[in-house]
């Protein structure tokens, strides 16, 4: 008689998502890409799924299979997983790395012992010569050992050159290197300087200039150059989205570059582990496969992730995703399944019934429970039937609890070795489990749990059958040996990838941070989170650098405060670019109270500040840079001006610029004098540019600028480059240079498609787009905007993408596409309403409004305009309230409710006025020439259109002037005034003309013809 199917049997129901599926499968291999993810709880049969369909999809397409599991720290793992082998690029990192040029040995008399060159590295003679002249005129003067006395670490500069310098009793060690220096770079020096005096002293002592005797000293110095230092990366918002974005795009591309050939299905499982980077990924992914032949299939754990939760809540409003949810089998689904695992059997119906009720119609909870019944005896053969032999079973409560009758019935040699297998994660090489000390014969244990069902073994892997074994194998084990395990493993990935520890960093990491090695693990895991930093993964970065305080506070002695405050910091600075606000403060306020340094201390606030400011809180801000500022004996520091810097431009933003100016002079006048720190300058000059561009200042503006430009291009920053042309490019279109404008707009995006910042590249499109506009050529313009629409589209800016619509929605009524116009107005509604922008919103309403009003469909006008009005005045928005009443004076005069729309007319008015705003003031006074006019109060639309144009010509608003040379012009016409009329209307005809107004062109050329 066979034995039970106890795996890889036939899949039980799913009828209605196998078909989905297939259906799914056939759109694309057509081209129609989408993005289906199964979810369920464990055990609820989504693996079994999932082989179906991966069974179902061989034949049609290539499958990419990505993994990961709850113990994971690697960025992006599930994909690299899918992609090992496909590509050669190094997608998921880039790292940069510095090292010294050059290192030389001198004794006390400045003669040279040993010199070298990093391999990359040749130092000019003429620059050594005159650098070893400068190092041996130190060293004469304040090397002197005849009274005792040792000088520590010193330091020069040769140009643009740093140089370390260490000595010991016998040596002089100088190490040169350019740029940024690493924290572990002085340490390193005098490290080896104490190296060569410990093993080398004693011939250095005697020396007689034979230089094979010293020639140990050069291979230390040797070394010593070709040290590479991870150089950490400075991860801000714009550098953070554009890289994790360069990532995306190229697995994007090489996904559908292998789709050309063949269908791609990307299988991602336990998405519910997986970090917040590849979720980035999933995103971008779904949102671009959806005319490729490309499908992603994943599999998840509901509300065990709030990370993902959080990017399904957003991908399903965007429609990105299908999912199918996995319940329960029905009682006729367990009657099959069982008939599945027992051809043969006669179990008797209110078994079954029992047995579904108890197990919730989880499959993995009813195999498992009727193999370990098998097991025992409960479930025998009888008469060629599997039967129920005994009635004295037991069914567990729950799930877990399965399992742990099965763990029960091990030896104690398996049970160390799958509780071991449990601390290396769901699969791992068969190799490492020969690094367990404990088990004396590992291969005859391994085949004995083969037949239990835990593992599943490969020749050169092994993998738990079930993510549920590891996790509650890991979760029952005893803390004692929990921390044994994983220091034994961490001393496996120590020993046996000594020379390049960076490959296994982040499982050292792990490892050592969940065992008693408190000083191995503070180690690895800043070296961990530095790696991830590297890597774009600020999430994962802060988990390693929370692990490393952890353990740093867990070493007790030789704790230094320094460290902890600078831990700290960093956590704070990761917390807030991830926009964890309040966590970043709390880090930044212990930092504050540990550190008994002015200059930190002050640091601690002003980053506070920072945090207050994107909170939006202004007064907070300006209370703690106060403090700062007091906190500071040297008001000439870097830490001083930073403070200005900040305090400067809260000030602009409460609209006291003339304050905030004079204060980030004051930051910009230190950071000058100072001179070490020319990005800072950069920036601040761009800010004090941004004021004065506000004050209507143009040539100081535009001063400030250039000058931040050339800073940004001699230090080599794309970043501040590309802004610096952007803001040149905005102050230009200001004064009306579009010639100018569009010049600097070009430059910025071309250094934006340089570094691959794509939503940096679509806003250089929306600027440009608007310079056409401008200038009257809307073709083009709409041209620029559409490519701008398409990048948002595909990187997900939602904000972006709507404001677009609404762009382009604005030319398409100047070109008269009514149609279009509103189609686009629309669009841009849809996504405020759901992304909750209450001025998009009010800005789609207000235009729909209007196209509504110019088509004459009023009633449908009138409601748009009202809804507007509505959410305006909620919000206290007067200047858009005054706005959208004018919308409804207009509406309500085609409506023929004259009295309504005189209130209405006379509201914006006294709105406008009072908050000062003449652009409006100008349009109101138009409104009401309009609203008298239609009553045939012939004197007062007059005096309206004259006060209208009065205010306009002031400030030189053409946008609205036009409008009110044609108003004014029908009022002439109606006076019987023609000639004037005939005047206004030539006088605007070829303004609208310019600018593109086909609609108005059209009115106004209607009543030339008529007059």
């Amino acid at each position: 008689m066979e034995e039970p199917i106890l795996h890889n049997f036939q899949l039980i129901g799913r009828k209605e998502e196998r078909s989905a599926f297939q259906d799914l499968l056939s759109r694309m291999v057509k081209g129609e890409g989408s993005t289906l993810l199964v979810s369920g709880e464990a055990g609820i049969g989504k693996s079994r799924l999932i082989e179906e369909y991966r069974r179902c999809a061989n034949e049609h397409a290539r499958i990419l299979h990505g993994s990961t599991d709850s113990s994971s720290l690697i960025p992006f793992e599930i994909f690299a997983r899918a992609l090992e082998g496909i590509s050669n690029q190094p997608i998921f990192r880039k790292q940069e790395h510095t090292s010294f040029s050059h290192v030389f040995a001198v004794d006390g008399a400045g003669l040279l012992l040993a010199q070298a060159s990093s391999e990359d590295y040749e130092l000019d003679a003429d620059i050594f010569a005159g650098m070893l002249s400068a190092v041996q005129g130190f060293v004469r003067d304040s090397f002197d050992l005849s009274d005792g006395k040792k000088s520590g670490l010193g330091r020069l500069e040769y140009g643009d050159k740093k140089i370390i310098m260490e000595h010991g009793q016998h040596i002089f060690l100088t190490a040169v290197f350019d740029g940024a220096e690493h924290k572990d770079m002085k340490q390193l020096v005098k490290e080896t300087v104490k190296a060569i005096e410990s093993d080398h002293g004693d011939i250095l002592e005697s020396w007689s200039g034979n230089m094979e005797k010293i020639r140990p000293i050069e291979v230390m110095v040797n070394y010593l150059a070709n040290i590479k230092f991870l150089v950490k990366q400075k991860l801000e918002g714009a550098t953070l989205e554009t890289e994790r974005l360069r990532i995306a795009g190229q697995i994007l591309e090489i996904v559908t570059e292998l789709s050309k050939e063949q269908p791609v299905l990307i299988l991602l499982e336990d998405l519910h582990w997986a970090e917040e980077s590849s979720l980035f990924v999933l995103n971008f992914l779904a949102r671009n496969i959806r005319n490729e032949r490309v499908m992603i299939l994943g599999t998840l754990r509901p509300n065990e992730s709030q990370i993902l939760d959080t990017r399904l809540e957003k991908m399903i409003e965007d429609d990105l995703i299908i999912e199918q949810k996995l319940n329960a089998l029905s009682s006729e689904e367990v009657v099959s399944l069982v008939s599945e695992l027992f051809a043969e059997n006669d179990l008797t119906e209110d078994f079954i019934k029992m047995l579904a009720g108890k197990c919730k119609g989880n499959p993995f909870f009813i195999i498992e429970l009727l193999g370990q019944m098998v097991d025992e005896g409960s479930i025998g053969e009888k008469n060629g039937k599997y039967t129920l032999l005994s009635k004295e079973y037991s069914i567990p409560s729950s799930i877990e609890d399965v399992v742990h009758r099965k763990l029960e019935r091990l030896e104690p040699n398996e049970i160390a070795l799958v509780e071991y297998a449990s601390c290396i994660g769901l699969q791992f090489d068969r190799g490492i489990m020969n690094s367990i000390q404990i088990i004396p014969d590992i291969s005859s244990t391994l085949d004995k749990l083969a037949s239990t069902r835990i593992f599943i073994t490969y020749d050169d892997h092994i993998e738990f059958s079930h993510a549920l074994f590891q996790d509650v194998i890991y979760q029952s084990m005893g803390s004692r040996w929990r921390y044994a395990y994983h220091k034994n493993l961490g001393d496996h990935y120590e020993k046996n990838h000594n020379q390049n520890l960076d490959n296994v960093i982040y499982e050292l990491a792990r490892h050592y941070s969940n065992s008693k090695e408190h000083s191995k693990a503070f180690d690895y895991c800043i070296m961990a989170g530095e790696k991830a930093e590297s890597e774009f993964a600020p999430e994962q970065a802060l988990e390693l650098y929370r692990s490393a305080l952890s353990a740093h506070r867990n070493l007790r002695q030789n704790t230094r405060e320094e460290t902890t405050v600078d831990l700290l910091e960093t956590i704070g600075d990761l917390l807030d670019l991830v926009s964890e606000w309040d966590n970043a403060l709390h880090m930044y306020d212990e930092a504050f109270g540990i550190s008994n340094d002015k200059i930190i201390k002050a640091r601690m606030l002003r980053k506070m500040g920072d945090v207050y400011e994107n909170k939006g809180d202004f007064d907070k801000t300006l209370k703690v840079l106060d403090e700062a500022k007091t906190l500071l004996d040297d008001k000439a520091s870097d830490e001083y001006a930073r403070i200005c810097h900040l305090e400067g431009g809260i000030y602009g933003k409460k609209g006291e610029r003339e304050k905030g100016l004079a204060i980030l002079q004051e930051g910009l006048a230190i950071f000058e004098e100072k001179g070490d720190s020319p990005r800072d300058i950069a920036i601040i000059l761009r800010a004090i540019g941004l004021f004065h561009l506000r004050l209507g200042q143009f040539d100081p503006a535009l001063d400030n600028y250039n000058k931040s430009l050339a800073i940004m291009r001699d230090i080599g920053d794309e970043y501040g480059m590309a802004a610096a042309l952007n803001n040149i490019g905005v102050l230009y279109n200001e004064i009306g240079d579009s010639i100018n404008s569009l010049e600097y707009h070009q430059r910025s995006m071309k250094i934006k498609e340089k570094i691959g910042d794509k939503a940096g590249i679509s806003a250089s499109l929306n600027n440009i787009g608007n310079v056409f506009y401008i200038k009257g050529e809307l073709d083009k313009a709409l041209e620029s905007h559409h490519k701008g629409l398409i990048i948002k589209e595909k990187i997900g800016d939602q904000w972006g993408f709507a404001a677009s619509l609404l762009n382009m929605g604005v030319i398409y009524v100047k070109k008269g596409d009514l149609d279009s116009a509103h189609d686009n107005y629309e669009k841009s509604l849809i996504i405020w309403e759901r992304i909750g922008d209450k001025m998009g919103l009010t800005a789609a309403l207000n235009n729909i409004a209007e196209v509504n009003l110019l088509k004459g469909d009023l009633d449908t006008a009138l409601d748009f305009y009202t809804r507007n009005l509505e959410i305006r005045e909620k919000a206290g928005n007067r200047k858009g309230c005054a706005l959208t009443l004018c919308g409804l004076a207009l509406t309500n005069i085609g409506l023929g409710n004259n009295e309504i729309a005189l209130s209405q007319a006379k509201e914006a008015l006294e709105i406008s006025i009072d908050i000062n705003a003449i652009p409006e003031e100008g349009k109101s006074l138009r409104v009401l020439g309009q609203v008298y006019r239609k009553m045939e109060e012939i004197a007062m639309a007059e005096d309206m259109f004259q006060k209208s144009l009065q205010r306009l010509e002031k400030i030189d608003s053409k946008n609205e002037l036009i409008f009110t040379y044609y108003e004014h012009a029908l009022l002439q016409i109606e006076q019987g005034q023609l000639d004037k009329a005939r005047e206004n209307l030539e006088k605007v005809l070829p303004m609208f003309q310019d600018m593109g107004m086909k609609l108005w062109e059209d009115k106004c050329q209607t009543a030339l013809d008529g007059l």
